[in-house]
């Protein structure tokens, strides 16, 4: 098996195939199938889930794939909302705007990057971040969450400098 192969995926055992011990490509359809919102497509899916005991309240978060080095999150903010200041340890978040618009700010280094739909960002481990909703309507995005250990680590002392309206 090679890495041009459509079922190739590392895993550590030599039958190249995931866990599940069907092929990839199967694993994959499967749970695009599972994101509720894609443009004007509605999706009804019993593998979608809610985060369990959420570091914060947003429109909406749903658990779409999870395994110990990686997860999928596909999130909506009303507008206005956001997700609190925190950083990732040990893992990447590599944000995918689906519909709307998403604004990204990280510090040190200032930046602010701004998604609309079908463009994307990488904020690597350990990078304070937070993602707001500045736009008059409802955004939803995907966050992919690794690879290594996922762990939300939240901010609270920089939550002031989002409240009181300072651009990053």
């Amino acid at each position: 098996m090679t890495l041009d192969t459509p079922y190739y995926r590392p895993t550590g055992r030599s039958s190249g195939l995931p866990a599940s011990g069907r092929p990839l490509n199967f694993d994959v359809r499967h749970h695009f199938r599972a994101i509720a919102h894609i443009g004007e497509y509605i999706v009804k899916s019993p593998t979608l889930k809610p985060l369990v005991n959420p570091h914060y309240k947003i429109k909406q978060s749903w658990l779409i794939a999870q395994c110990a080095e990686m997860r999928v999150i596909d999130q909506t903010l009303a507008p206005g909302e956001s997700v609190p200041w925190h950083l990732h340890p040990s893992s990447a978040d590599y944000i995918i705007c689906l519909r709307g618009e998403l604004e990204i700010r990280e510090i040190n280094p200032d930046r602010v990057t701004t998604l609309r739909p079908l463009e994307r960002c990488l904020v690597p481990d350990k990078q304070p971040h937070t993602t707001l909703n500045t736009s008059a309507e409802e955004c939803q995005f995907l966050i992919v969450q690794g690879p290594g250990k996922v762990e939300f680590r939240a901010l609270p002392k920089l939550e002031t400098r989002q409240n009181a309206g300072n651009d990053v």
